[in-house]
């Protein structure tokens, strides 16, 4: 039998499969490989991140409470656009669409009694200060009062102390969130703009300047144009991130 024959009497898709060329800069969707030789691809609705091992995972673009591509790496595509602008350009053209259609994102922050906030503030001040106070009186200690400890003993020391110090962080910013929150807040997303109050008029996108993130009390200060203030806690939804929100919708 001749190699043709032979060639022919076999089926198409029995035939030996090359893989697939890696991307350029010519060819498929717009991509990117950092140092690590992870590749991220963006679409319309998603970024595909393929690490260097095979594993896969998707950052969609299309949901307003998923802002995971605020997480992506600063790095220029294949086609000389921006990775993240890219990407967020893609996530506010859905969230545009969604408030075109009718939607409204709304959240809502009941304000506490004075008691329960005083007495919450309280609490986390002393617990924040009660930790890092057991840190600082070891560490000011005279060393004739302790021996050297051993390795297993520095480690135990060494987590103890992070666990005190992550403590006493979290008990000052529950303080600070309490308090930047005490008065309560709303906020509601439409297409006319964005209103403070559950029957108030919404206030257009043009006359808000800006929304600051405090990420440490878990917050963002949105800015009015007539120097009002307005704090909104971070809250699971599409208006965990305010700023982002705003930004797509100016």
């Amino acid at each position: 039998m001749s190699p043709a024959t032979a060639a022919a009497a076999f089926p198409a898709e029995m035939a030996v499969q090359e893989p697939p060329p890696p991307p350029d800069a010519t060819s498929g969707p717009p991509h990117a490989v950092d140092g690590r030789g992870t590749l991220y691809e963006i679409g319309d609705r998603a970024v595909v991140v393929t690490k260097q091992g095979g594993s896969r995972s998707v950052v969609p673009l299309d949901d307003p409470s998923d802002t995971r591509f605020d997480d992506l790496p600063h790095m220029d595509l294949s086609d000389g656009r921006s990775l993240r602008t890219t990407a967020f350009l893609a996530w506010s053209a859905h969230v545009r669409a969604l408030i075109g259609t009718g939607r409204v994102f709304e959240t809502t922050h009941r304000p506490r009694k004075p008691y329960h906030t005083a007495f919450g503030v309280a609490g986390g001040l002393l617990v924040g200060a009660a930790c890092f106070g057991v840190v600082a009186a070891w560490l000011h200690q005279p060393r004739t009062s302790w021996r050297e400890p051993s390795r297993i003993e520095w480690a135990a020391l060494l987590l103890l102390f992070g666990l005190l110090v992550a403590a006493g962080l979290r008990a000052f910013a529950a303080a600070g969130r309490m308090w930047a929150t005490r008065r309560g807040s709303y906020l509601r997303v439409d297409a006319r703009g964005a209103a403070f109050e559950p029957d108030g008029e919404p206030v257009p996108f043009p006359d808000i300047l800006g929304a600051r993130p405090r990420g440490f009390i878990r917050c963002t200060d949105v800015v009015l144009r007539d120097g009002a203030v307005r704090t909104i806690p971070r809250e699971d939804g599409p208006l965990a991130r305010p700023d982002l929100i705003f930004a797509a919708l100016r």
